[in-house]
């Protein structure tokens, strides 16, 4: 299931996912149960805006007191190993154009 905060969360409106968080608690709910919702694939709104490099978010929700070290209930890569995830693609992209073009080098 896939909640609201989720879709705003992935999309990154920082602005609707403060109003979702406020309306809980304006509503007696607590804005971290909120949070703490997994969709089908186990991610929470902090997976889902890391894994969609929603930065913004990330801080929103982080400050808004969700758990970095919160796991996804079916893989266990909490945010920052979701982070490291796409660091890493992008140093292999870095170093494998890097050694292309040094390996493609004609003399000069």
């Amino acid at each position: 299931m896939r909640t609201s905060l989720h879709l705003a969360s992935e999309q990154g409106h920082q602005e609707v996912v403060s109003v979702l968080l406020q309306h809980a608690t304006e509503s007696g709910n607590s804005p971290q149960t909120l949070m703490e919702i997994r969709d089908n694939n186990g991610d929470s709104a902090l997976h889902t805006a890391t894994n969609n490099r929603q930065t913004e978010v990330v801080r929103f929700l982080l400050a808004s007191g969700s758990d970095p070290n919160a796991e996804n209930s079916v893989s266990t890569f909490n945010s920052f190993h979701i982070k490291c995830k796409f660091v890493t693609k992008q140093l292999v992209k870095f170093n494998t154009r890097f050694l292309y073009n040094i390996f493609t080098m004609h003399d000069i």
